[in-house]
């Protein structure tokens, strides 16, 4: 009875120290201000000032966020998840202390103070972000992640272009034999990453190119995190650098804005969902004078078991609707031969024209202009596949025999859309409100999924469990052999709709396999499955 005790008392003393550290924390302050670079606007403009307070736990909320300018404090306004904002117009130019101010209810509060000068625009500026990041799996993994100071300004640049490459590190297999899709993201102040490039890797050569990045204007300035995505699976790796330059001059608009519409992964052709993509409702500013949706569309998928070798090598096109009406149909379709940046020759397949890409390229953007729409007090956006195709040999086809319509219905390598779509309103007076009217839930709530494959070893039919927080939305579960060869595609519409999935995987070879889940906030996890 005694041990008992002595047990009980343990442990609500560990309640009651986990109660105290999570009572007692401080907020997690971060502001975007950087003492690397001056403010430069040509006249007094108003200018954005960010923070974001992040991961705070559940039984603490910020009750406060201040910016103090010069001893004159004033309240920033929420947006999106953790993120503050405070429009601000310097009085004058010179040097101005800025302190930040998050208090949270349980009294603790965190402070930052950025000291800086306000000046007239002072030269075109280069600036280094990712220089030779390694990225290679296992080690040090798929994703590198980075915190960079930039220049801050308003109305002070005219261009912005990216310099973007790919070169053969110093590993063991050197440059990827393959073509791999690869994303280059920035975490916006709402707490959401967003798509600034899409890249797929050239077949185990390096390459160099650039992109106009101007309207990115708003996100690539001030301290930013950013982070490279790239899709590898072992058979060698990269070297990513980027380099940003700014060149001085008068923009077309003074400010513009950067809101995430789509982003991710949706099936193509499954019976059970043929418009994955959810509608998204824009409410427009009545200052807007340019809108633009940019929008990138890569298929990927093929083999015997899509239907017409889709998504990869399927000439299609999607069709963009504003309002219930037709907009736009958008055609994607990409001549490889020349590559379109002029990366060859490569190895491999490098020739053949895709889906909206190319290896060794950036992927094929198109702008829709919506500009005539941003009058009316709101837009419901719907972007909607081909609406003819089926593919044939997807598992939920009911009509799917194996080994009689198709070689086999539970192949899993099915057709999808990989998807980016952000919209860029731009305008010479100050932005006032969010142009999205239905946030997409933040990231940054865990940095990983914990996956879990059972049972495994297995003969062939397998589950998961992902336990995360997990958000609705569009899933990708991709399946990989030991070679990095990608064998299993299974898109989901639901996390829910992924844990209660069983795999039939008996089709594979016996052997180590790997088992990847990708989140619809970038999120993901892998786990390892072994068939026998």
């Amino acid at each position: 009875m005694k041990r008992q005790l002595l047990l009980f008392l343990v442990y609500l003393s560990c309640l009651s120290s986990d109660a105290f550290s999570q009572s007692d924390q401080s907020p997690q302050l971060e502001t975007r201000l950087s003492s690397a670079f001056p403010i430069e606007m040509p006249e007094l403009y108003a200018y954005p000032l960010y923070a974001s307070v992040r991961n705070e736990p559940d039984s603490v909320t910020i009750s406060s966020l201040t910016f103090s300018i010069q001893g004159e404090i004033r309240n920033a306004e929420k947006i999106g998840d953790g993120g503050y904002r405070l429009w601000w117009i310097p009085g004058q130019y010179g040097t101005f202390e800025i302190i930040t101010r998050a208090e949270a209810t349980n009294g603790k509060v965190s402070s930052d103070t950025v000291i800086l000068e306000v000046t007239t625009p002072v030269a075109n500026r280069q600036v280094t972000t990712f220089s030779g990041a390694l990225i290679n799996f296992p080690d040090p993994g798929r994703v590198v992640t980075s915190n960079f100071s930039l220049p801050q300004f308003t109305g002070s640049y005219s261009k912005i272009t990216g310099s973007f490459s790919v070169t053969c590190p110093s590993i063991s297999g050197g440059c990827d034999d393959w073509d791999r899709l690869a994303h280059v993201e920035i975490l916006a102040p709402n707490g959401q990453w967003v798509e600034i490039i899409r890249y797929i890797t050239p077949y185990g050569i390096g390459c160099d190119h650039t992109i106009d990045l101007t309207d990115y204007a708003s996100l690539l300035q001030g301290n930013v995190t950013m982070r490279v995505r790239i899709d590898t699976w072992g058979t060698g790796g990269w070297n990513v650098n980027l380099d940003l330059e700014y060149e001085k001059g008068t923009p077309d608009f003074i400010y513009t804005t950067v809101d995430r519409i789509w982003q991710g992964s949706f099936p193509f052709g499954n019976f059970s969902n043929l418009d994955p993509v959810p509608d998204q409702n824009v409410t427009w500013r009545e200052n807007t004078e340019r809108a633009v949706l940019k929008l990138v569309t890569t298929g990927h998928g093929w083999g015997e078991n899509n239907t017409s070798n889709a998504a990869e090598f399927y000439q299609s096109a999607n069709f963009l609707y504003t309002d219930g009406a037709l907009k736009s149909a958008h055609f994607f379709w990409t001549n490889c031969n020349p590559n379109p940046d002029g990366c060859q020759p490569q190895f491999g397949t490098w020739q053949f024209s895709r889906a909206g890409w190319c290896p060794g390229a950036i992927g094929t953007l198109k702008e829709f202009d919506l500009t005539d729409l941003s009058a009316q007090g709101s837009t419901l956006l719907e972007y909607r596949f081909n609406p003819g195709y089926r593919d044939f040999c997807h598992p939920n086809n009911p009509d799917c025999v194996s080994g009689f319509t198709c070689p086999n219905c539970d192949d899993g390598f099915n057709p999808f859309y990989s998807i980016s779509a952000n919209l860029i309103t731009s305008s010479n007076s100050s932005p006032i409100e969010s142009v999205v009217s239905a946030e997409i839930p933040a990231d940054r709530v865990d940095p990983s999924l914990r996956l879990e494959v059972f049972p495994s070893p297995s003969t062939g039919l397998v589950r998961l469990s992902v336990n995360s927080n997990l958000n609705a939305g569009s899933y990708l579960v991709t399946i990989w052999n030991i070679s990095g060869m990608l064998v299993g595609t299974y898109p989901f519409n639901s996390p829910n709709a992924l844990n209660d999935y069983e795999f039939k995987l008996g089709h594979l070879e016996k052997g180590m396999y790997f088992v990847r889940v990708e989140s619809p906030d970038g999120r993901e996890g892998t786990a390892k499955v072994i068939l026998q």
